[in-house]
C-alpha cells in the first residue's frame, strides 16, 4: 500500500499554488480536481484585481494557472474525492472512479459552488434558462432577453459580458447594489442594462423552458412580471463539503473551520481558499493561503525522522547501517508502517546521559503518523530492544523506548 506525504483535494488558485509549493518542497503529493483546472476562476468575464495583469479573463488566467504545472511536471488526477477516514495512522481518501488512496496528510481545497435561489422548478430548468456562468452559457441568449440576479462584483461583471449578447439585461437585487463603485460606474456604458433594487424572484413561469418571472418587492411585498428568457444566478457561494460531515470540521454554514496554520480539527487535515470560514474571498486571499498551509504541513512533520536512537555508546558506521536497516524492517510489525517511508537519526554522543547517570543506555524514540494498537506495540518494542541490546552491549534495562504520535506529538509510551 502506497501512503503519500500529501493528497491535495481541489485545483483552483488555491490548490494550485499549494501544489506548485508542495512540489519545491519536494512533497510526496498528488493533486486531484473533479471538474477543471482553475475552479470558479474559469467563469469569470474579467479579472481587474490580480497582480500582473491589468485585466484578465478569467479562462485565460486559468490556462496560466495549468501552465505552471505542466512546467514543474505536476500531473493532475481528474476524479471526485468523496470519502475521508482514518486509516492505521493515515487517511483513506475514497474516489468515485480510482478506487482508494492513502496519505499521511490531507490539503482541502475545494473552493465553492454556486448557491441556488431555492424555488419551485429551479432544478427543472437549470440548464434549461437558469445558469450559474454567463460566459458558458451567455450565447445562448444571444438577442434575448435575461436577468441577472445579484448585486455584488460577479453580477455586475458578468452583466456587461452579456450586454454584449444579449437585447437585454436585468440586474436584479433585494438591496441596494453592494459591486465595488468603480463597477457600477461601468453601467451606465450601456444601454441596454437595467438595474432593479429592492426586489426578487417569487415564482418562475414556463413549461420546458424559462419564459418569464413573478418579481416581489421586498419591501411592499407588491407583485409584477417580467418577462425574459434566460436567469443568471450570481447570489453568493456554498462550500460543497457535505462529504466531510462524518469529520466534524464544518460550521454551521458548511464552511471548513481552521486555525491560523489552515488546520482542522482533524490533525492531518487542512483546509485553504473559499472553502474556509474566512471574511474575505478572493483569487489572491487563496493563494496566499496556500504558500502558508504548506509551510506550516511541511514544518508539521513531513521530514521528521521517523525513528532516532540516541545512545552515548560509540557506534561505528557499519553498524549504524546495519541498524538503520533493522529498523526497517522491524517498522513493518506496525500497522500501515513501512520502511519506504522511514527516516532513521542515530546520536551517539559520549556527553549524553540518561535518568542523571552516565551508564551505557539508548533511548529509541518512534514518531508515528497516528496510532497503533498496544499488541504492536509491545511486539515492536521487545524485538527492538533485544536487537540494540545485542548490537551495541547494553542492557535491554537500560534501552528506554517512546512512542510519539502526531495526534498530538504528547508522551505516550515507556517511561525514560
Amino acid at each position: 500500500m502506497e501512503v503519500l506525504d500529501l493528497v491535495i483535494v481541489g485545483a483552483g488558485p488555491a490548490g494550485i499554488t499549494a501544489a506548485i509549493y508542495a512540489k519545491r518542497a519536494n512533497i510526496n503529493f498528488a493533486l486531484y480536481e473533479k471538474n477543471f483546472v482553475g475552479g470558479n476562476v474559469v467563469n469569470a468575464y474579467e479579472i481587474e484585481n490580480y497582480p500582473g495583469y491589468a485585466k484578465i479573463n478569467g479562462a485565460d488566467l486559468a490556462v496560466q494557472f495549468n501552465s505552471n504545472l505542466t512546467e514543474l511536471n505536476i500531473d493532475v488526477n481528474y476524479d471526485e474525492i468523496t470519502k475521508i477516514s482514518k486509516n492505521d495512522g493515515c487517511f483513506a481518501l475514497e474516489t468515485a472512479y480510482s478506487g482508494t488512496i492513502y496519505a499521511k496528510k490531507v490539503l482541502l481545497a475545494l473552493g465553492t459552488k454556486s448557491r441556488k435561489l431555492g424555488l419551485p422548478k429551479e432544478d427543472q430548468f437549470m440548464g434549461r434558462g437558469i445558469s450559474t456562468c454567463a460566459t458558458c452559457d451567455g450565447n445562448f441568449y444571444k438577442g434575448k432577453d435575461v436577468l441577472v440576479v445579484g448585486g455584488g462584483n460577479s453580477a455586475v461583471s458578468e452583466s456587461f459580458y452579456l450586454a454584449n449578447i444579449c437585447n437585454k439585461v436585468y440586474i436584479m437585487t433585494r438591496h441596494e447594489l453592494k459591486a465595488d463603485k468603480k463597477e457600477i460606474d461601468k453601467i451606465k456604458n450601456f444601454k441596454n442594462i437595467e438595474v432593479i433594487e429592492f426586489k426578487s424572484i417569487n415564482e418562475l413561469h414556463g413549461d420546458k423552458k424559462i419564459e418569464g418571472v413573478t418579481l416581489i418587492d421586498t419591501n411592499t411585498k407588491e407583485l409584477s412580471e417580467l418577462k425574459v428568457d434566460g436567469i443568471f444566478l450570481y447570489v453568493g457561494q456554498v462550500p460543497p463539503t457535505d462529504f466531510l460531515k462524518d469529520l466534524d470540521i464544518l460550521n454551521k454554514y458548511g464552511f471548513i473551520e481552521v486555525n491560523e496554520k489552515f488546520e482542522t480539527k482533524v490533525d492531518g487535515i487542512f483546509a485553504i481558499g473559499d472553502c474556509i470560514s474566512k471574511n474575505v474571498r478572493q483569487i489572491v486571499t487563496a493563494v496566499g493561503d496556500a504558500a502558508t498551509a504548506i509551510h506550516f504541513i511541511n514544518e508539521w512533520g513531513l521530514n521528521m525522522p521517523f525513528v532516532s536512537l540516541k545512545t552515548n555508546i560509540t557506534i561505528d558506521d557499519f553498524t549504524k547501517i546495519e541498524i538503520k536497516q533493522t529498523f526497517g524492517e522491524l517498522i513493518k510489525i506496525l500497522p500501515g508502517k513501512s520502511e519506504e517511508w522511514l527516516m532513521v537519526e542515530i546520536d551517539d554522543r559520549k556527553d549524553l546521559f540518561f535518568k542523571g547517570s552516565k551508564e551505557s543506555a539508548a533511548m529509541i524514540e518512534v514518531k508515528m503518523y497516528g496510532g497503533a494498537n498496544q499488541n504492536s506495540l509491545d511486539n515492536f518494542t521487545s524485538k527492538i530492544t533485544d536487537f540494540i541490546s545485542q548490537k551495541i552491549l547494553i542492557p535491554s534495562s537500560r534501552i528506554y523506548v517512546s512512542y510519539f504520535s502526531t495526534n498530538d506529538w504528547g508522551y505516550n509510551g515507556s517511561n525514560f
